[in-house]
């Protein structure tokens, strides 16, 4: 069985490869519910928004995604 998961992604520049990390530990069997947790969960939207506005790293792009737990973190699941 496939397993999906949110992870956070951190870019650090143009052409780095994003070091990807699990972002929540909730695991899901398809991507669609993964997706539907990521829209709607309110420690997910402040988490984003607090790196969005700096508070972690500075000159780093950050993406959350649903990937599947068996991928490599830097290829996301689509």
């Amino acid at each position: 069985m496939t397993i999906f998961m949110v992870f956070v992604c951190f870019t650090s520049g143009e052409g780095q490869t994003a070091q990807c990390h699990p972002a929540y530990p909730k695991q899901y069997a398809n991507a669609d519910d993964c997706e539907v947790f990521l829209q709607n969960d309110l420690y997910l939207k402040s988490y984003l928004k607090g790196v969005r506005s700096g508070q972690y790293q500075k000159g780093v792009s950050v993406e959350i995604q649903c990937m599947k737990k068996t991928a490599p973190a830097a290829e996301p699941a689509r």
